[in-house]
């Protein structure tokens, strides 16, 4: 009977077959609690493998177990050219350095795929690349969680100098209902940089109205301290209402605190994107060409030299765009009436449309 060694439980449940590369977070998959569990359990499991993997007190019962491994596929492959003892032997003596959980995995592979006994060298190849999957998947996740706590301090840096800057003009505001309120306004999960452009685009919309309020804006003053006035009550009974479980509804969002916080939020937004909208700057209105007037100026051509006028349309001589007929109502004047049309012509002749 070979001996039981130890098994971990790793497993490598996220590789990508199709590009064969392991499964790396992005910075939001790590905002849910779960994907941070998962990751941080993966690791722990990784270094217990490996801890295993370096056991010297387990290296017989591996070796055992490699070699019992190694007889059984010499069984199950009857028609091998194969001595079983010494296949069983040398699958010992060069598997014996892999954990077992990897050898087992080797002998199910074997045994599912292949057609014939495999050689050595080949159930070596299965092993070393199981063993270099985890590794891989390992070395993502802990780039994945590095990049995750980056962003946490990177993030609780932004909220901390927002909330100094904006406690000098809003005194009378603690920090915690600042940072709160920030949070509620632009869906900033947990102080992590934003990572998708929506939430970017919060966060800019309100760092120009706290701009606005530093600038000694009354209105953006005015508009922010209605917030945070309404805040604190909404966001106590949003908390009470999750520390009860919503009352056990399925439906959580329906929760009267739910819908009254969503409700503000939403209003809050309205209100920052109407304190921080800039004046449209509209055309002025084009002021109809009077008659006899020489000089005018096109929004597309420039300015130009009357030569013809055949009612509403004017023939133009532009500076640069050459002869064009347009319409008078989009001239505008630039030189009064009273210049001469031409030699010999009386000055309010009106000049007729060339053919």
């Amino acid at each position: 009977m070979a001996a039981e060694p130890t098994f971990a439980t790793i497993a490598c449940q996220y590789w990508d077959e199709e590009t064969d590369a392991p499964y790396s977070p992005r910075v939001e998959d790590l905002v849910c609690a779960d994907g941070r569990e998962d990751a941080e359990g993966f690791l722990r499991d990784h270094a217990d493998w490996l801890r295993i993997t370096h056991d010297t007190a387990e290296a017989d019962a591996r070796r055992q177990y490699a070699e019992h491994a190694g007889a059984y596929l010499a069984g199950i492959f009857p028609n091998a050219r194969v001595n079983p003892s010494a296949f069983s032997a040398a699958c010992g003596e060069e598997l014996g350095c892999y954990s077992a959980d990897i050898v087992r995995l080797v002998g199910q592979r074997a045994r599912r795929s292949a057609k014939a006994l495999p050689p050595i060298a080949t159930l070596i190849e299965w092993a070393e690349l199981e063993a270099k999957r985890r590794r891989r998947q390992a070395k993502a996740y802990e780039d994945a969680l590095r990049a995750y706590h980056d962003a946490v301090a990177r993030g609780a840096k932004m909220v901390a100098q927002m909330v100094g800057d904006l406690a000098l003009h809003l005194p009378a505001v603690d920090a915690d209902t600042l940072a709160g309120w920030w949070r509620a306004v632009t869906d900033y999960p947990a102080g992590i940089e934003p990572v998708d452009k929506a939430t970017a685009r919060k966060i800019a919309d309100l760092r120009r109205l706290l701009s606005s309020v530093q600038r000694g804006d009354e209105n953006a003053a005015a508009v922010a301290r209605s917030m945070l006035d309404e805040f604190p009550a909404l966001d106590r009974a949003l908390k009470a209402a999750e520390a009860d479980d919503f009352g056990g509804i399925a439906d959580w969002w329906q929760d009267p605190a739910v819908k009254a916080h969503r409700a503000a939020v939403e209003r809050w937004r309205a209100a920052i994107a109407n304190a921080i909208a800039e004046p449209v700057q509209r055309p002025p209105m084009p002021v109809p060409v009077p008659h006899g007037c020489r000089r005018i100026w096109h929004a597309k051509f420039g300015e130009g030299t009357v030569a013809a006028e055949d009612g509403d349309r004017l023939e133009v001589m532009f500076d640069k765009a050459g002869p064009k007929l347009i319409l008078a109502t989009f001239a505008t004047p630039i030189e009064p009436v009273g210049v001469a049309v031409s030699a010999g012509g009386s000055a309010n002749a009106k000049p007729e449309l060339s053919q």
